[in-house]
């Protein structure tokens, strides 16, 4: 491994990535629980519903991993985690942990919400039926794999395995960042115009999108 161009232990690097990537995965684990319950707690508030479940929809039911995630994963951001440890990092360095940071961003959050939808439909299609401890485990082991996937980009330059050839250059920053964004803005739409197919369909009451009807196509 070579780290001759970081100035700062990479080990103690790692260290904090790893201790933000597991308070991350506790701190977007309570914050999925408490979004599952936030929009019947405050009323229906239409303001939270492209956040928050507003019906019992397995698409519904992605916001808990998505925005948990994406929020703790900003916030790692502002606190230098998609930096170089290194005090003077050539441009190429500064993009590389940028890039890992990013992808590991979008590919972890993907990655999560298709474990969420593989995992329910496999199991729930074998079993016949719903069984809720077996919905909150696929949930925790689906934002387990997202921060696991995030992490495995994130420590990439910290190993120097990211290489800068043309077969494996670094990501352009604006992609993984336009499909966080496009992922955002799908929930919020498709929260008030929702596609009549099954993935959003609210198995209890038949209903998509918002349970009172608001705006549905």
């Amino acid at each position: 491994m070579n780290t001759a161009y970081l100035t700062k232990s990479p080990s103690k690097s790692l260290t904090g990535l790893r201790i933000f990537t597991v308070l991350s995965f506790l701190a977007s684990g309570f914050l999925g629980t408490v979004c599952h319950f936030a929009y019947d707690y405050f009323g229906k508030n239409v303001m939270l519903a492209p956040f928050v479940p507003v019906n019992e929809s397995t698409w519904e039911h992605l916001k808990l991993l998505f925005f948990p995630v994406l929020i703790c994963l900003i916030m790692g951001i502002f606190l230098g985690f998609c930096q170089s440890p290194s005090t003077h990092p050539s441009d190429r360095s500064r993009h590389s942990f940028a890039a890992c940071y990013l992808d590991g961003a979008a590919f972890g959050l993907i990655g999560g919400m298709l474990s969420i939808v593989v995992l329910f439909y496999t199991i729930n299609g074998f079993l016949g039926f719903n069984i809720d401890w077996i919905n909150i485990a696929i949930f925790y082991i689906s934002t387990a794999y997202a921060y696991y996937t995030f992490y495995r980009y994130a420590s990439k330059p910290y190993y120097n395995t990211f290489s800068y050839n043309e077969k494996n250059a670094a990501t352009p920053l604006w992609v993984p960042i336009t499909v966080i964004t496009v992922t955002a803005v799908l929930f919020a739409v498709f929260t008030f115009y929702t596609p009549k197919i099954g993935l959003f369909r609210d198995p209890q009451t038949g209903s998509y999108g918002l349970t009172n009807g608001l705006l549905h196509m």
